[in-house]
């Protein structure tokens, strides 16, 4: 099982390579429809397809990620200038996928207070 690697080629570049894998059940994905929608003022329903293929969002979760490859996150989030650039997914077999992230980070302390509690979602594009 290889280590996942998020990486970009075209400008703006950059990269994040973690030192472990997300844990067992901090990975996977779920598909759906991209369908914004809203309540109008007079009370009506309005529902929107985007697009007319199911969407695939995947969820990574590090229930302890080391300081050192948070901040490397960080960096690489704020490279991508979060949700705007897309970059290329190698995941733990090997198969690479266009996608961006799809959430903001959310990370809180665990108990060492050194390491944390990181996940995010990605949107696979195409």
């Amino acid at each position: 099982m290889a280590l996942i690697s998020f990486s970009r080629v075209s400008s703006p570049a950059g990269s994040w390579n973690p030192s472990m894998n997300p844990d067992a059940k901090g990975y996977g994905g779920k598909e759906g429809f991209l369908q914004p929608s809203a309540w109008s003022d007079g009370g009506n329903f309005y529902c929107y397809d985007k697009g007319n293929q199911p969407n695939k969002v995947l969820h990574f979760g590090w229930s302890v990620l080391p300081g050192a490859d948070f901040e490397n996150l960080i960096d690489f989030f704020e490279d991508m200038k979060g949700k705007r650039y897309n970059f290329t997914l190698t995941d733990i077999d090997a198969q690479t996928y266009t996608v961006r992230f799809f959430s903001e980070i959310a990370w809180d302390y665990n108990e060492t207070g050194a390491d944390l509690n990181v996940s995010f979602n990605l949107l696979v594009e195409g």
